[in-house]
């Protein structure tokens, strides 16, 4: 899996739009599009890194969930 299909996939998954995505990631949108659009060949995370991202944001996002119950 590529890191754009890995950051599409999750975003599906999470239901969240790019701009909520990039905000929540704390990048630049800009940087969310290039990602995702495959633009940024030689600027992509690696992808251990960019799992690892995803995994601490899913925990936040656990988290605020918990704390609005």
């Amino acid at each position: 899996m590529t890191p754009a299909e890995l950051l599409r996939a999750w975003r599906a998954r999470h239901g969240l739009s790019r701009p909520e995505f990039a905000r929540r990631l704390g990048a630049p949108l800009r940087t969310v599009e290039n990602w995702e659009s495959d633009k940024s060949i030689h600027r992509d995370p690696p992808l251990y890194l960019l799992r690892l991202a995803l995994c601490e944001l899913e925990r936040r996002m656990y988290e605020e969930g918990r704390e609005e119950s």
